[in-house]
């Protein structure tokens, strides 16, 4: 699967994908953001700046996943998606 990831804000964002069966807003925390070493990192794009983009190839088996920004305090402010592959 491919990501196209475009930040069109005004601060650094970044993508990052784990594999989880959580909901969304239920993944373990530390430190204002996800806890990585609690969940399974498919892949994750590096920290874009405002206006800058970065495309990224995963490969992603069936099963359920959550999209995130994880930088400090930005899951926590609802940036933050589950999907589903089939």
């Amino acid at each position: 699967m491919s990501f196209n990831a475009s930040n069109k804000g005004a601060t650094a964002h970044e993508l990052v994908v784990y594999q989880s069966d959580l909901a969304a807003d239920k993944l373990p925390q530390a430190g204002g953001g996800v806890d990585e070493k609690q969940v399974t990192v498919v892949g994750r794009t590096a920290s874009l700046d405002a206006n800058k983009t970065e495309s990224k190839k995963m490969d992603l088996k069936a099963g359920k996943y959550v999209l995130v920004c994880n930088l400090p305090a930005h899951y926590g402010q609802g940036m933050r998606i589950a999907f589903t592959v089939e």
